[in-house]
Order: C-alpha cells, then sequence, then structure tokens
C-alpha cells in the first residue's frame, strides 16, 4: 500500500506555439496535468480503505511567470 504519493512529474519543451507538434501539446499536457488525475484515482481507494494517506500535488512557478516559449507547460 502506498502511504504518500507525490505527483511531481513534468515535461517542457521550449519552443514557439506554431512551431509544436499537436502531439507535443498534448503529450505536455497529458504529463504535466492528466498524470496527477490517474495516479491519484490509481491509488485513492487504497488509502480510502486503509483511513489514512497523503497525497500532494507539486506544481512549477512557471504556472506563475511569464516564461517565453512554453505556452503549453
Amino acid at each position: 500500500m502506498v502511504d504518500v504519493l507525490v505527483n511531481n512529474a513534468g515535461v517542457v519543451n521550449s519552443s514557439p506555439i506554431l512551431e509544436k507538434s499537436d502531439v507535443l501539446i498534448e503529450k505536455t499536457v497529458a504529463v504535466n496535468l492528466l498524470a496527477h488525475f490517474w495516479t491519484i484515482k490509481a491509488f485513492l481507494l487504497g488509502m480510502i480503505s486503509k483511513k489514512e494517506g497523503h497525497i500532494v500535488n507539486m506544481a512549477s512557478a512557471g504556472g506563475l511567470l511569464g516564461v517565453p516559449y512554453i505556452t503549453d507547460y
């Protein structure tokens, strides 16, 4: 059983938006956003059944700062 889940995955590709393929944008969103939901879904029932556990979701300062060329990040 998992006692602590730390969601800390992230990918970034620094390039102008018009140069990013749709596949690359979808991969970035899948890893940086959706993976957090999938890992929580995978481990939450076990934590609930044990009546204990912690989930830590990490974020990046890139979400607060204007950084050129990482629009999909």
